[in-house]
């Protein structure tokens, strides 16, 4: 049909797309995690024949009978965008036809800057289609276009250049504007689809004003055809779904609205937070609507599959819940009011009448909340919201008071409250309610030569705390080493840059240094001041269980004794990991916060040093190597002795930059070398070149590698370059022996392929990637520190974890961190290309008054570090009796030990997709020292 007025169409130049290449993964040996298989969006989309014109008439064929979707996903997140587009999708037997109905704001006001082809359409109001027909795991096509139609395309396989004949319309209205696109299959390089063939596509949509949105769950960026969405080509015959409504998912009544839904089923299916499924309904249509009542908050996503009655999936969207979890909320603070109104006869007296009237206030607001959350006819979620907002409140006003009185229940005598949190777990200041537990002991497990820390948590009830101090001790049985101790430090607090390159949740105080120098603290009404105690074993420390004390003092309050209690398996883990690492450790920083005595000149070299083997021994500590990616010249070999002794596995030789060969790369080579290779310790040794590069320094790099393996045959090259191919579309895939992507780059298909070609594959993080990858940023959640080491690095079966610095951003602050809990130290630590700071990266240490001081993310480091020991101990465990006889008692271990050996979905499901409850990694690690001591009785011949 001819255009409208402001309908304009562009005709675009042909260029033979690179794209035509299949890639083809090579097989695996093992399962390759998906993060987003179960939620992938799929479409099925009609073929149809009749002759039509081009436009953006929706309601005029192809498009009134083209399959119709929605649900676009807000970016980076799992919720649904709160302005509605549509997506059409048909094709014939030359091209593919799009259609974007982009809802939620006055189409004629649309942003539409760009005005030539291949400009910056992306910041307009604008659609775009990704593509990988051949399902590349790496390589995309890119089409997209403004409110105005003005087009851009790319190809990932050419860096973009790419120009296609296709054509793109558009037309504006106050309600919103539209976009439609016919695309050529032989501009993408395929052939014609046949029934049931089916491509990798995302959907997007981005504007000013109604920000970015993503057909898919776009954890990783709209770039990474691994994740994108299923475009099934249907053939003529297919009935498509259509959908004409969808709302975020939410507690109560639920509505999926097709323009018909005869013919059709849903199939809900709701899931928790750990990913299993806790609902399936399937449903016929009323009125063209499918229903769904949601009465159950545990469910935390909801999937929708619109179903012929053939039992073919025609539509699948996925979208998480957007109302909160607030059943288990419900339930704690019923038994903390409950606790409140027992003890309120434990309150000092004058306090006695205030308590019991907040204790009513409470009650009241508590009735409230059960009024609702028990009264699924009123379930919306409006009145969920109200439950939750209810709830909060109760935090607010009662929650230091809740505190005290579940100390109360325990300690009669308590002046002050006493809690327990997790060592994976953030204890905020203030601001945050405590989330911790109360006992009247505590308990602590761990093996031999391995530490286990918890956090506990001192809470002022009426009045402000003067000198609180922590002592804790454990008595060792009768003849036993030992070698069984117990520290404690104030956790310090680090005040963060409040613009930094992620999203914070909260601008402020953030506890992340642990002040081994302090164990006493004055503590105001309203804070929650954590002490960190770290239970260590040594190698000699017998199994068994082991009996000790924490005392908590203040002024003028009677002491609080609580009962340690620490079980120590019976194995022993060894220095250092079988996890190989690069962690950077620089001297400088560390020799500028300790000059040494002026008045002693010739001391000062001698104190430095000191000072130096200190953070070496820290790292060591820790499990770590004393490393540095970047050194112009090779580390001293009586350091390297050292460290290796203490279990250091992996050390640096130098750094080769990022261009020619250097003459100090040639001389080390030359003569360090050698040197190493004499002190066996060549097997530990690699060369570090080329950081983060892209295609343009890929003959470089491979030039100097080859030199290298010329030069020192059997030295490892390692390269953190940005070659998504592993070598094998640029010519590096000789040159380079360990390749080192991001976390978020990692690719266990290529991964196997490397490692049976004898090469191996790290990973690493730095600045990137951000939520939903771990990371170690202050403000992240601590267990992630724990989990990347751990429980990721071994399900992804790693070969390395590789990190650019431990001790970076130091030259921002002036001296050492001296007090506590509050710190002077600026953590912003490293500028991104933007200009924001990011708080922690780069720095997992602290200058103290008299040496180095850890973090609560370094203390996790090694806590996933040793988590990584239980899971090769248990690994050599299954290998040893997997070659023994089978009797009942080994097949039940070997069942048990593989289920823990693969990390089970309540720990890591994926890369993207983790628990952020330490009960789950305590009671997996629980269960793995369980089976390593029971197989050394199953390894008997007896057995």
């Amino acid at each position: 049909m001819p255009l409208k007025p402001g309908c304009r169409a562009v005709v675009l130049t042909l260029f033979v797309s690179a794209f035509a290449r299949a890639e083809t993964p090579a097989p695996s040996s093992k399962a390759v995690p998906d993060p987003v298989e179960r939620m992938r969006q799929k479409l099925v989309i009609p073929r149809f024949d009749d002759r039509v014109d081009f436009g953006c008439d929706l309601n005029r064929p192809p498009w009134n009978t083209a399959a119709r979707t929605t649900g676009l996903l807000e970016l980076n997140s799992r919720q649904l965008s709160k302005v509605p587009t549509f997506v059409y999708a048909c094709y014939d037997a030359s091209a593919l036809w799009l259609a974007f109905r982009c809802e939620g704001i006055d189409g004629r006001t649309a942003k539409t800057k760009a005005s030539e082809r291949d400009g910056r359409v992306w910041w307009d109001d604008c659609v775009e289609f990704y593509c990988s027909p051949n399902h590349s795991r790496h390589f995309f096509l890119q089409l997209a276009a403004n409110a105005a139609g003005v087009a851009y395309d790319g190809n990932e396989t050419n860096g973009g250049e790419w120009n296609a004949d296709w054509q793109v319309a558009s037309a504006s209205d106050e309600r919103g504007f539209t976009v439609v696109m016919r695309v050529p299959f032989d501009e993408l390089g395929v052939r014609s689809p046949e029934p049931g063939d089916t491509w990798a596509v995302n959907f997007s949509r981005h504007g000013p004003k109604s920000g970015s949105s993503s057909w898919v769950w776009a954890y990783n960026g709209l770039h990474d055809p691994r994740q994108y969405g299923k475009l099934v080509f249907g053939g003529p015959r297919v009935k498509p779904a259509r959908l004409k409504a969808l709302q975020p998912w939410g507690m109560g009544t639920n509505v999926v609205k097709l323009e018909d839904a005869a013919g059709k089923l849903c199939r809900f299916i709701g899931r928790d937070e750990n990913g299993q499924t806790i609902l399936e309904e399937r449903v016929s249509p009323v009125s063209d609507e499918f229903r769904l009542a949601l009465t159950n908050d545990r469910i935390r996503s909801v999937e929708a599959r619109i179903e012929d009655k053939g039992g073919q999936v025609l539509a699948r969207l996925w979208s998480d819940v957007a109302t909160p979890e607030v059943t288990p909320r419900l339930a704690d603070w019923t038994q903390r009011l409950q606790v409140m109104d027992r003890v309120i006869p434990r309150f000092p007296a004058n306090a006695q009448p205030r308590v019991r009237d907040q204790v009513e206030q409470g009650k009241e607001l508590m009735a409230k909340a059960k009024r609702f959350a028990d009264a699924p006819a009123i379930h919306s979620p409006e009145t969920w919201h109200e439950v939750a907002a209810i709830l909060d409140t109760l935090d607010k006003t009662l929650g230091d008071l809740s505190c005290y009185a579940r100390t109360l229940e325990h300690f009669p005598r308590a002046s002050f409250a006493v809690g327990f949190e997790s060592s994976m777990r953030q204890v905020m200041i203030r601001d945050f309610p405590f989330q911790g537990w109360f006992d009247r002991q505590v308990s602590v497990s761990l093996a031999a030569n391995e530490h286990e820390a918890f956090q506990l948590v001192v809470i002022p009830f009426d009045r402000d705390l003067k000198n609180v101090r922590v002592a804790a001790t454990l008595s060792a049985p009768a003849g036993s080493p030992g070698d069984l101790s117990c520290s404690v430090s104030l956790v310090g607090h680090v005040d963060v840059n409040d613009d930094p390159p992620y999203e914070s949740s909260y601008k402020g105080f953030w506890p992340d240094v642990l002040l081994s120098f302090l164990r006493t603290a004055d503590i105001k009404a309203g804070e929650h001041v954590a002490f960190w105690i770290d239970v260590a074993a040594g190698k000699k420390t017998p199994a068994g269980r082991y009996q000790g004390q924490v005392r908590v003092t203040a002024d003028d309050c009677e002491p609080i004794e609580i009962p340690l209690a620490v079980r120590v398996w019976d194995f022993e883990l060894p220095d250092g990991t079988h996890l190989r690492n690069a962690f950077t450790f620089h001297e400088n920083p560390i020799r500028n916060f300790y000059p040494g005595d002026p008045n002693k000149p010739d001391q000062q070299d001698e104190r430095k040093d000191e000072i130096i083997r200190a953070y070496q021994d820290l790292v060591l500590d820790h499990r770590l190597g004393i490393d540095h990616l970047y050194r112009r010249h090779p580390p001293k070999l009586e350091t390297l002795q050292r460290a290796v002794a203490r279990g250091m596995n992996a050390f640096n030789v130098v750094f080769a930059g990022s261009g020619a060969m250097k003459q100090h790369v040639t001389d080390a080579l030359q003569q360090f070398v050698p040197l190493i290779r004499e002190a066996g310790l060549f097997d530990l040794a690699y060369l570090y070149g080329f950081d983060e590069i892209k295609k343009d320094k890929f003959n470089d790099a491979r030039e100097v590698f080859e030199e290298v393996h010329r030069l020192s045959p059997g030295l490892p090259t390692m390269t953190t370059a940005q070659d998504p191919s592993f070598g094998k579309e640029t010519g590096l895939r000789e040159a380079v022996d360990i390749w080192v992507p991001l976390t978020s780059a990692y690719d266990v298909v290529a991964a196997d392929e490397l490692r049976r070609e004898g090469k191996q594959m790290w990973w690493y993080i730095c600045l990137v990637p951000v939520h939903p990858y771990a990371n170690w940023f202050i403000e992240y959640p601590v267990i992630e520190s724990r989990l990347l080491m751990g429980a990721m690095s071994h399900k992804y079966q790693v070969d390395g974890f590789l990190y650019y610095l431990i001790n970076n951003g130091w030259e921002r602050n002036k001296q050492v961190i001296s007090h506590g809990p509050y710190t002077d130290w600026d953590p912003a630590s490293c500028e991104n290309s933007k200009k924001k700071w990011a708080n922690g990266d780069g720095n997992l240490i602290y200058p103290g008054p008299d040496g180095p001081l850890a973090s609560l993310r370094l203390a996790n480091i090694r806590d996933g570090l040793e988590d990584y020991e239980y899971l090769y101990l248990l690994r050599r465990c299954v290998e040893q009796i997997g070659k023994l006889a089978p009797t009942p008692a080994r097949r039940e271990f070997l069942e048990s030990a593989r289920a823990l050996l693969a990390v089970p979905d309540s720990v890591v499901r994926n890369l993207v997709e983790y628990t952020y409850r330490p009960e789950n990694v305590v009671q997996w690690r629980a269960a793995m020292a369980e089976l390593i001591v029971k197989s050394k009785a199953l390894g008997s011949n007896e057995n």
